[in-house]
């Protein structure tokens, strides 16, 4: 029969520590990538949001919510018509169209905001990964 005897050098408390500083740690990590993802899905609704006069563009915002204790962010545009202008249909003014032929592939208008999100879940899901790293 083999048999090996080892003795930890490290208490249950130290131990329980660690893991309280790596949790702290990767908490704050995925707070901050929740930033970087709402940041970055602001920006690319504000590519996407029809302009006249700037207004909607200038309304965005992003901010940290609370839903069941997960890392959330809100990302918002509070001009009085920006649900309108989100869930409307509409012919694309002169500005909004020559915003759209700078662009390229990206479209400007109805549903702005929802596309944003849609059409980068990889990138967003890449973002907040990447700020978990090394945080362990």
């Amino acid at each position: 029969m083999m048999k090996v005897d080892f003795k930890a050098r490290t208490s249950a408390n130290q131990i329980g520590a660690e893991l309280k500083l790596r949790g702290e740690k990767l908490r704050a990590a995925m707070e901050r990538g929740a930033d970087d993802a709402a940041s970055f899905v602001w920006a690319e609704a504000v590519k996407r949001a029809p302009i006249d006069e700037g207004n909607l563009q200038a309304s965005g915002h992003y901010e940290p919510i609370t839903v069941s204790g997960k890392f959330s962010r809100r990302v918002y545009f509070d001009e009085p018509y920006a649900a309108a202008m989100h869930e409307g249909h509409y012919n694309l003014g002169e500005r909004s169209q020559k915003k759209q032929g700078h662009l390229g592939s990206i479209i400007v208008g109805r549903r702005y905001l929802a596309r944003a999100f849609e059409e980068n879940r990889p990138r967003i899901g890449r973002i907040i990964a990447e700020a978990g790293k090394g945080a362990v």
